[in-house]
């Protein structure tokens, strides 16, 4: 039997990540009512600090996850538009949800290699952005690595190596066999005093007592290298709930997967519904999540309001 669980309100915000919670906070200054709904399951889960956010630059990523709204625990397992332009959403229990409008903050997964030992080492000794980790490793380390895992994903490679030169005297490119020494995009990093390695990647080790940094490559011939840190940039995806809702209630979405916007308030392709975060943005970071919640309850905000003008 479906339960309403709650009256109708101004929003609802699917996701309790930065995104979401940022969104939240702006519709509530605005003086509205909202719903967040909260997987407690988040892309950075593993990751002891976030940065790059001022005045919370190496912060703890539960210190913002606290607020004063009130968050529903659990997983939105159905959306859709009704004929008077609110939503419905039913969680994994059978309850009822309806909103003025929609925030979808629901987030992204990066997709990690089968490389054995590679989970265990994400996020804390393998960095995807070196914005985030890195710096730390200046003057105490000496040597780091960055990881391409085919020819495609290598327009990341100079970016990542030459910024971890800058905090560490020595840095290699692994490209795990995927290119070899005559291709023409290596020359520049040569030239920049960057090391190349061709052997195949049999397993990646954690050294032990080191929970911040330090790792062992294997490799399928050859001898071990130790690193302070390896960078790698992994694909990433819609999350479940992102592309579940999108595909219910019929999103665009761009070439690279995330969620289309249709204008610079984060308002998606369905009047209504808007997304922030992750799932509407390439890159992906904590400070971006935070302006778009803020950005998407500001177009909220203006859509109710016109809709309330347009009803007087």
């Amino acid at each position: 039997m479906t339960v309403l669980a709650h009256a109708l309100a101004d929003a609802i915000i699917v996701g309790g990540g930065p995104a979401g919670l940022a969104a939240a906070l702006g519709v509530c200054r605005a003086a509205r009512t909202a719903i967040v709904f909260d997987s407690g399951h988040y892309r950075n889960e593993g990751v002891s600090h976030f940065h790059t956010f001022p005045g919370r630059d190496h912060t703890d990523p539960h210190a913002i996850q606290r607020g004063a709204v009130t968050f529903i625990q659990g997983e939105v397992v159905e959306a859709k538009k009704v004929e008077d332009g609110s939503f419905e959403l039913r969680d994994a229990v059978g309850r009822l949800f309806k909103g003025r409008k929609l925030v979808l903050a629901t987030g992204s997964r990066d997709i990690l290699p089968s490389i054995p030992g590679y989970v265990d080492c994400w996020p804390g000794q393998i960095y995807q952005c070196l914005f985030c980790d890195g710096i730390e490793h200046k003057g105490t380390a000496t040597a780091a690595g960055v990881l391409c895992l085919s020819p495609d994903s290598f327009s990341h490679v100079p970016f990542n190596a030459l910024t971890a030169k800058r905090f560490v005297p020595a840095v290699t490119v692994f490209t795990n066999g995927s290119m070899s020494d005559d291709d023409p995009r290596l020359a520049s990093l040569l030239r920049k005093g960057l090391a190349v390695d061709h052997r195949l990647v049999a397993r990646i080790e954690k050294l032990a007592g080191d929970p911040e940094g330090g790792l062992r490559l294997h490799f399928v011939d050859g001898p071990p290298v130790d690193l302070a840190f390896l960078v790698h940039k992994p694909p990433t995806e819609l999350s479940r709930a992102s592309a579940l809702l999108a595909s219910q209630l019929g999103l665009e979405l761009t070439p690279g997967g995330e969620i289309a916007l249709s204008n610079a308030f984060q308002q998606t392709s369905v009047e209504g519904v808007f997304a922030a975060g992750d799932c509407a943005d390439p890159m992906k970071q904590v400070v971006r999540a935070v302006a778009q919640g803020v950005t998407a309850a500001g177009g909220l905000q203006k859509a109710l309001v016109d809709k309330e003008l347009g009803a007087a």
